[in-house]
C-alpha cells in the first residue's frame, strides 16, 4: 500500500493510491479558487501544491495524480490546466513536460507576515 500526501491550503490528505478517494482529493484541489475563466471566457484549472512525501517519491504517485487531474479537466470541460513549480525543481518539471506542460513565463513568489 502506498500513502500519498496532498496538501491543499490547511488540509493534508493521506490516501491509498488505488482508492476512489484519490479522485475526490483531486476535486478538492480544484475547488472554486482554482477553476476560473480567462479573458475570453474559457474555463481553466490550476493545480496548487501537489506533492508527495519524500518516502513515497519515485513510485508513480505523482504521475497518477497528474493523470487524474487531466481526467478531471476533461470532465469539467476546462481548456487549460495550469501549475507553478520552483525553477530549481527539475524533477517535477521533467514530469510536467512529459504531460505536455511548457514553460510560459516566470513568476516571483512573495509573502508577508
Amino acid at each position: 500500500m502506498s500513502i500519498i500526501n496532498v496538501n491543499n491550503l490547511s488540509k493534508t490528505y493521506k490516501i491509498h493510491e488505488k482508492q476512489e478517494g484519490l479522485k475526490n482529493t483531486i476535486k478538492d484541489l480544484f475547488n472554486r479558487k482554482y477553476v476560473y475563466k480567462d479573458a475570453v471566457n474559457n474555463l481553466n484549472m490550476a493545480i496548487d501544491e501537489l506533492w508527495t512525501a519524500p518516502e513515497f517519491r519515485r513510485k508513480g504517485i505523482a504521475k497518477a495524480l497528474m493523470q487524474k487531474a487531466f481526467e478531471l479537466q476533461k470532465e469539467m470541460g476546462a481548456v487549460k490546466l495550469r501549475l507553478y513549480t520552483q525553477d530549481d525543481n527539475t524533477t517535477s518539471q521533467s514530469l510536467y513536460r512529459r504531460f505536455g506542460f511548457k514553460t510560459n513565463g516566470k513568476a516571483v513568489f512573495m509573502e508577508a507576515d
